[in-house]
């Protein structure tokens, strides 16, 4: 089996998925590594690795310094502790994703504050079971 490239990458098994509204168009590709361990490895473009399993934070920011410290502390005051992180970026100090793998559901309360902070947008709340 001849392994897909897709912007200069080689995986041996990509899926891709895009979906296209009157509103949006959004995709994402994931792969498979060794004989299980599954990873997303782009939303919307943005390149990175993060595990889809659990309790995920997905959102778009102003790649800017303390960005993910703000964020972080967020999720602190409210007892959610972070389990892996992984950003995406367009170029410096443009627009980035940033996906956060998180060990529990994330309260309203912590929901509304991260939506509430300058530079956050398109925030969401993901689960795998």
């Amino acid at each position: 089996m001849k392994p897909v490239s897709r912007r200069g990458e080689n995986y041996p098994n990509l899926l891709s998925v895009r979906y296209v509204t009157d509103k949006e168009v959004k995709e994402c590709a994931g792969t498979v590594f060794g004989s299980a361990s599954v990873r997303l490895v782009t939303i919307d473009g943005f390149r990175f690795e993060v595990r889809p399993e659990g309790d995920l934070l997905v959102y778009s920011n102003v790649d800017r310094p303390g960005m993910l410290a703000r964020v972080g502390a967020v999720l602190a005051r409210h007892n959610v502790n972070i389990a892996g992180v992984s950003l995406g970026r367009s170029a410096a100090g443009a627009n980035a994703l940033t996906v956060m793998n998180i060990d529990s559901t994330i309260p309203p309360a912590a929901l509304s504050e991260l939506r509430a902070l300058d530079g956050v947008s398109s925030l969401k709340a993901v689960h795998f079971d």
